[in-house]
């Protein structure tokens, strides 16, 4: 109980979980709309799902889950981006900042067009931050407890 006079303490609503990132080694973590994917870095924002990454690539802030008109979709906000598999393959991702790190050590052609920033993430998907043999990849999971997002 709060104190005389102080008002009652906020209720938990929960986070209404629709994603779940399944890694290979048993753990799952179920992520949210605005929820980050990165590295633990000191004096840095904690991602909401931390990955161990000992080599030293993947970003403290390394991609965002958003939803946008019903689909779940994965923004890159990292320096060396993030693949995901979709019905064509592997899809590239990264943002204006990797892109502009990227093109100023000589890694893409500046004719060639930036790559996408974000991409729509399906049931079943794979992420691989950094590379897809890098040795990091999450499989996404739509919460089938939330019907919204089942069969898609």
């Amino acid at each position: 109980m709060p104190p005389r006079g102080w008002p009652p303490p906020p209720r938990a609503t929960g986070r209404s979980p629709r994603l779940v990132l399944d890694h290979p080694s048993g753990v799952s973590c179920a992520v949210a709309d605005g929820d980050t994917v990165g590295c633990l870095v000191p004096e840095k924002p904690v991602p909401w799902v931390v990955l161990p990454d000992p080599e030293g690539h993947v970003s403290p802030r390394h991609a965002r889950f958003e939803r946008s008109s019903g689909r779940w979709m994965l923004t890159d906000t990292s320096l060396n981006g993030t693949y995901v598999t979709g019905d064509d393959g592997w899809s590239f991702a990264l943002g204006e900042s990797g892109y502009r790190t990227r093109l100023d050590r000589g890694e893409f052609d500046p004719d060639g067009g930036q790559p996408p920033a974000t991409v729509p993430l399906s049931n079943g998907a794979i992420i691989a931050p950094v590379h897809p043999e890098y040795g990091i990849r999450l499989r996404v999971r739509y919460d089938e407890g939330n019907t919204s997002d089942a069969g898609r």
